[in-house]
């Protein structure tokens, strides 16, 4: 679901914010898998209210890439 949905967010923009919560390493993780790159610690207000948040960036390029490297790896297994 992600991938279709990065996908199709890269037809129109260059670039993919990611903000996850400070607390939520898991989601971090995850973040950084998918080929994006932490650029800062923010006080953002993105719903009513400040609050903190990592903020990640995946530009298309990386997004390419880390889609390569996964079918790279698909291959490898068969």
């Amino acid at each position: 679901m992600k991938q279709l949905m990065l996908d199709h967010a890269f037809l129109q923009f260059d670039r993919v914010w990611f903000h996850v919560a400070p607390d939520n390493i898991r989601s971090q993780k995850a973040t950084m898998k998918i080929g994006a790159v932490f650029t800062s610690d923010e006080d953002l207000d993105l719903s009513g209210s400040v609050l903190a948040w990592k903020c990640y960036r995946l530009d298309r390029a990386g997004w390419q890439k880390t889609k390569a490297a996964r079918l790279g790896a698909m291959h490898h297994k068969s």
